[in-house]
């Protein structure tokens, strides 16, 4: 590992970690395995997923919302597997840290 890439993915794992981040999910195999293997040397301890094990999947591409949408329905999968921008998500992670509930699951949606 280069040591640009070594010291961006010390950084990033640093930003993450002081924000609360626990879990990744990850679409590219090549991206996770680069998340699973060699992050946790540089201190990041996270969950990554890959994303065909996801009960909740994010985008902020409207492209891939559609296309997650479509591909979940495809195999009928909408009642395992909810997908929404990350904005909803995080609106509603908010929302359950202001009323004072944020262990309360979210809102399942529906694709």
């Amino acid at each position: 590992m280069s040591t640009t890439s070594r010291s961006v993915k010390s950084r990033t794992s640093k930003c993450w970690s002081g924000h609360g981040v626990r879990r990744i999910v990850i679409s590219c195999p090549h991206c996770f395995n680069t998340f699973a293997n060699e992050y946790p040397d540089l201190g990041g301890q996270f969950e990554v997923i890959h994303d065909t094990e996801a009960t909740r999947v994010a985008t902020a591409c409207p492209f891939c919302l559609t296309m997650f949408d479509e591909g979940i329905a495809s195999r009928g999968a909408q009642d395992q597997v909810a997908v929404d921008d990350i904005a909803v998500y995080v609106a509603r992670s908010m929302r359950r840290a202001a009323s004072g509930d944020a262990s309360a699951p979210p809102p399942r949606t529906s694709g």
